[in-house]
């Protein structure tokens, strides 16, 4: 009886067991159109969300492409800065500037940055960009093309040759048949004023171009028996643990420094305009660190005749290639 009654049950949960997978197959496939429809939604969601954020990180790269006004009433022009110090340090201390300036002028400004300074030469050559921070000489060759607006009122450029304070090197004579780094041919101060004061020495070394500023002081350092061409503006931008290792061998005569320039065709009213905004940052204090990383920190306005024609006279063109 008790075998009976046992067996008995087990049928009953053995059909009980069956019957409820039968109704779980039957729920999941009844589940199933609705399951789909809510994993349409889910995806569509996050489809429309990803459209979303696409289009927000190009409107935020459009906002981005120029430095400031944003309006699309604001005046669109291009400036580049000759390729003294790494791009990334160039960007990083000239937006903001340009920012300010542009939210002043009513013109919203794209960096078009040279990767060496050749190639910023031909930028000016053909006038590809409305302005510029050129080195003085480059302004000279590129006269016709375009007119100094502001200058640094305090500090001369200087060009200076240097190397490092453990070299061997003591004075100009041992420089002869060594290795001098050199940031460009036509580079002002580094180049052709260095050049110029060696050649009137009868001094010969070893000339090789690196690029920047910063590989000239870097090179000089890593090569103790070898010597730097560079400027008293750029040494005092480096980074402290560089200057530290840096000697300087000799400083030529000073010059007017680098201008921001414009080109000659653009409206006078908007180059006055221009002028006129570096001027009023230069009034404040306040914007002494934001001017001097973009090495004009007492703007003044600058003058060709009276600045730079001087240049012409130094024999420089000699050395330019």
């Amino acid at each position: 009886m008790h075998f009976a009654k046992s067996c008995l049950d087990l049928l009953l949960i053995s059909n009980n067991f069956r019957m409820i997978k039968a109704m779980h197959r039957q729920l999941y496939i009844l589940s199933l159109p609705m399951c789909a429809i809510v994993l349409s939604s889910c995806s569509s969601n996050k489809i429309e969300e990803g459209s979303k954020a696409n289009q927000s990180s190009i409107q935020k790269s459009q906002v981005r492409d120029c430095a400031g006004d944003q309006r699309d009433s604001a005046t669109k022009r291009t400036v580049s800065v000759v390729p003294q110090l790494p791009q990334s340090k160039i960007y990083a201390y000239y937006w903001p500037l340009l920012e300010n300036i542009g939210q002043q002028t009513d013109i919203c400004f794209k960096l078009k940055l040279a990767a060496d300074i050749p190639e910023f030469e031909k930028l000016l050559e053909s006038s590809e960009v409305d302005y510029a921070f050129m080195n003085p000489y480059h302004l000279v060759i590129n006269k016709e093309r375009y007119t100094p607006l502001i200058r640094d009122s305090n500090k001369l450029l200087t060009g200076i040759i240097v190397t490092s304070k453990v070299s061997s090197i003591q004075n100009l004579q041992d420089i002869d048949g060594q290795e001098l780094y050199l940031p460009a041919p036509n580079a002002f101060g580094a180049s052709l004023l260095v050049r110029s004061y060696l050649s009137s020495q009868g001094i010969k070394p070893i000339v090789k171009y690196v690029k920047t500023h910063s590989n000239v002081y870097r090179n000089s350092i890593m090569n103790p028996d070898g010597v730097g061409g560079g400027v008293n503006n750029t040494l005092k931008r480096e980074n402290p643990g560089v200057r530290q290792q840096i000697r300087i061998i000799k400083e030529t005569k000073g010059y007017p420094a680098h201008p921001f320039s414009s080109k000659s065709i653009l409206p006078s009213n908007e180059q006055i305009k221009v002028q006129n905004a570096w001027l009023i940052l230069g009034e404040n204090k306040a914007n002494f660190q934001l001017l001097n990383k973009a090495q004009i920190p007492t703007p003044m306005k600058a003058d060709y005749k009276k600045d730079y024609q001087q240049l012409e006279s130094l024999g420089l063109e000699r050395y330019v290639q």
